[in-house]
């Protein structure tokens, strides 16, 4: 799963890696992005459309904004045949921007927090599906997770899927009766420039937001 990230590129770098028709919303950079808070997307609605988003996904039956339980995974291996995401997953993609991820793996008796990146903090999309609430503030989104790459097999046995270049561009252009060639992009990461190290607790707290979150430790 996914449960926390980080976007530090600006608008330049976002306009780089898809162009935008629509680019008045400013990206929300921070060092910790958690549920519950706006994550920078990207819309292919009347051209491309940067967006922001709630970290919190609310299945189709939901009326009227009433509060449930937002969702901020789904699994890929499920997304077509789970009621909760089916039609979303057909109708309703997008892009999250980012330049890595956190990610808790177990030791002993403690977990230790290791942010996953690519070289450089590239920045990347995750997969995202959103809903349409009515009464909904702002749509929420789930990103979609797969199985973990060779990279990061030993960290966790999950990982959100990550789309860059031609890839990202198939997740929003490819229509409904595409459904196999969707589901072949759901996969893990296959580039060899996917790094982890471990960082310091002190990106357990979601009020901490500075570089100090993926500045590597030792001794891990």
């Amino acid at each position: 799963m996914c449960g926390r990230f980080i976007l530090i590129s600006d608008l330049s770098e976002i306009t780089s890696f898809l162009p935008l028709e629509m680019s008045a919303e400013i990206p929300r950079r921070s060092y910790n992005i958690a549920p519950g808070t706006t994550v920078t997307s990207l819309l292919r609605e009347e051209g491309n459309r940067l967006v922001r988003l709630r970290w919190g996904y609310l299945p189709p039956w939901v009326r009227n904004g009433r509060p449930g339980r937002e969702l901020i995974n789904a699994r890929g291996e499920t997304v077509t045949s789970k009621p909760a995401f089916r039609e979303a997953f057909l109708k309703r993609r997008c892009l999250v921007f980012a330049n890595g991820y956190y990610e808790w793996r177990r030791e002993e008796r403690q977990k230790i927090p290791w942010f996953i990146h690519l070289e450089g903090n590239r920045l990347f999309a995750f997969a995202g599906i959103y809903d349409r609430v009515e009464g909904k503030p702002l749509p929420g989104v789930a990103l979609v997770t797969t199985e973990p790459a060779p990279a990061i097999h030993d960290i966790h046995d999950r990982m959100p899927v990550i789309l860059a270049g031609e890839s990202a561009g198939k997740w929003l252009d490819l229509p409904a009766a595409a459904e196999k060639d969707l589901l072949s992009l759901l996969k893990p990461y296959p580039g060899k420039d996917l790094s982890a190290h471990a960082v310091s607790t002190f990106v357990n707290a979601p009020s901490h937001d500075s570089p100090r979150c993926i500045a590597p430790v030792t001794g891990t």
